[in-house]
């Protein structure tokens, strides 16, 4: 029972400290914190009292009129945002790290909801819809994705991503910033190739994809806030030497087709590459 309240309570401290985070960020004094808090605070559980009631009344088939209503209630305002990241959950990202990687894990994930679950949908659909990534990923289905959140001070050490997870076999990883590089200091993407140590910063809404068999870690954060989208992928061809031929084979067909349009020569690059995905690939 105790463990459950203590996280409980630090469920509460954390929220506590986005909220403050964001007045901050909005140059709301560090004065009148409280008082902004509580009136938040006073309008959301004001809103849930208004649901309960809305569902009595519509269980007993009678009508209810709300007191704040439109565009006043809670429901109907807090989720006008352009930052999806700022009226979301956080908690301690140990709760989603593998056995081995929980000791070297320090950041926050975003807490699974409705909202996050709606940015992951965008996500999806942007990355469905590049054809560089479709080339190279040949994605069969999304096995996971995670929203995290690096403050300063906060890393992840070195590790490696489990071979399945949610029942899926993870092929390919990929991350996507939702913050710009001159926001933070430190919290660059350390990919291991076997033969160097590779550091990727990105630039908001970019995102790069590597084999989810890499070791990898973050850098600390130093200075501001990293926040970026995870995911890994279910490719249809598991092996990732023939994934290369099939996407080198993609680059060809299409620089082939734009240089001459349908030649005999397109047809028969095609004819190979179609074939060898058909030989290659998962059902």
């Amino acid at each position: 029972m105790n463990k459950k309240a203590d996280h409980r309570r630090q469920e509460v401290q954390q929220i506590v400290k986005n909220a403050c985070d964001q007045l901050n960020q909005e140059g709301v004094d560090a004065r009148n914190y409280v008082e902004q808090l509580a009136w938040l605070f006073f309008l959301k559980a004001f809103d849930e009292s208004e649901t309960r009631k809305e569902e009595e009344a519509s269980f007993n088939d009678t009508p209810y009129e709300r007191r704040l209503a439109g565009k006043f209630a809670w429901s109907s305002w807090a989720k006008d945002t352009d930052h999806p990241d700022e009226m979301l959950e956080f908690v301690d990202g140990k709760t989603t790290a593998g056995r081995y990687a929980k000791d070297v894990k320090q950041n926050l994930q975003a807490k699974p909801s409705k909202a996050l679950e709606a940015q992951f949908e965008k996500v999806r659909i942007a990355l469905r819809g590049n054809e560089i990534f479709r080339a190279a990923a040949r994605p069969s289905k999304f096995a996971r994705m995670l929203l995290s959140r690096y403050r300063s001070g906060m890393e992840y050490g070195l590790h490696v991503d489990d071979p399945y997870m949610n029942g899926n076999r993870t092929d390919l990883s990929f991350t996507l910033p939702l913050s710009d590089p001159e926001e933070y200091d430190g919290g660059g993407l350390v990919i291991d190739d076997g033969i160097e140590e590779r550091v990727v910063r990105l630039a908001a809404g970019d995102a790069v994809l590597y084999s989810t068999s890499a070791l990898h870690r973050v850098e600390p954060v130093s200075r501001g806030e990293r926040i970026a989208f995870v995911g890994w992928v279910t490719s249809r061809v598991r092996d990732p030497a023939r994934r290369e031929v099939l996407y080198d084979l993609d680059v060809a067909a299409s620089e082939l087709f734009a240089a001459a349009g349908k030649t005999p020569a397109f047809d028969r690059l095609f004819k190979a590459k179609s074939n060898l995905y058909r030989m290659w690939g998962d059902d």
